[in-house]
């Protein structure tokens, strides 16, 4: 369970997050852990969050980000999750969201969808800007950074299974590594990650 301290200093963490990720949280744990788990972390998020009320979050309304990394953090807490729990969470994360099926409809190579990674990632959270640093088609890698984005360390360990899931969809039948080459959170300016992928 969250201490008081925990969550005042999460509550302090700016920026907004659309209703769809609550919502691929919840059906994450429902595939995983069965309805009774999934409504126990409802429960224990409005603990938290009075406002909270999964009912009557909407797919594409802005919610705040901190809500977001509550919901992260009473998931992780509840089933006493680690890193590589959490990186799971985030790669199955694409296959339960309808905004990414819908967007990466349009994305046919993995160049096009992380060149177009700004507009894809203004449409899950506000601020941030994600840019495509190196696209690097010979030596199978792609470098990509987050910035002016605060975020959390578990967030970031969210992403990295995040972003292969992404890789994984546009690249059938290649081995995907990723990982978090810096971060906000180590005392770098920016989140960035390294993408390789090979036969």
């Amino acid at each position: 369970m969250l201490n008081s301290k925990e969550i005042k200093k999460i509550k302090k963490i700016s920026g907004k997050a659309r209703g769809v990720i609550f919502q691929t949280d919840i059906q994450y744990i429902e595939n995983k852990k069965g309805k009774k788990e999934a409504n126990k972390i409802k429960k224990e998020i409005q603990k938290i969050i009075p406002e909270y009320n999964y009912s009557q979050i909407k797919t594409t309304d802005w919610y705040p980000l901190w809500w977001r990394i509550i919901s992260l953090e009473v998931i992780k807490n509840q089933f006493g999750w680690g890193a590589k729990e959490l990186v799971k969470m985030g790669h199955g994360a694409p296959g339960n969201s309808f905004l990414v099926r819908i967007i990466l409809r349009y994305f046919i190579s993995l160049q096009k969808t992380f060149k177009e990674g700004k507009k894809y990632w203004g449409k899950h959270y506000y601020p941030g800007k994600f840019e495509s640093i190196k696209f690097d088609n010979k030596n199978q890698y792609v470098i990509f950074q987050i910035k002016n984005f605060q975020g959390h360390p578990d967030l970031c360990l969210y992403f990295q299974g995040y972003f292969k899931a992404i890789a994984e969809l546009t690249l059938p039948g290649k081995t995907i590594t990723i990982q978090e080459t810096k971060c906000l959170h180590k005392k770098n300016p920016y989140h960035e990650y390294k993408l390789s992928w090979k036969q």
